[in-house]
């Protein structure tokens, strides 16, 4: 299962993907086509790798335009 975000028609906000119990195991922050931070998880819940996509400036440019958190 997943769920994603929108914001005026765009993709703007969370994408979630869970396995079969329910459990998350993926989120990524996402503006329009752009991945700007992942998260990746184990079937049990526990982190286990974390990265941002773009630079720390454009980073906060966008999470501060779009409100994003």
């Amino acid at each position: 299962m997943n769920e994603v975000e929108y914001k005026n028609g765009s993709h703007l906000g969370w994408e979630n993907e869970y396995n079969v119990d329910g459990q998350l195991t993926y989120s990524c922050l996402t503006v329009g086509e752009t991945s700007l931070e992942v998260f990746e998880y184990d079937n049990d819940g526990n982190l286990i790798d974390h990265w941002k996509t773009v630079g720390d400036v454009y980073f906060q440019e966008m999470t501060l335009k779009f409100n994003l958190d």
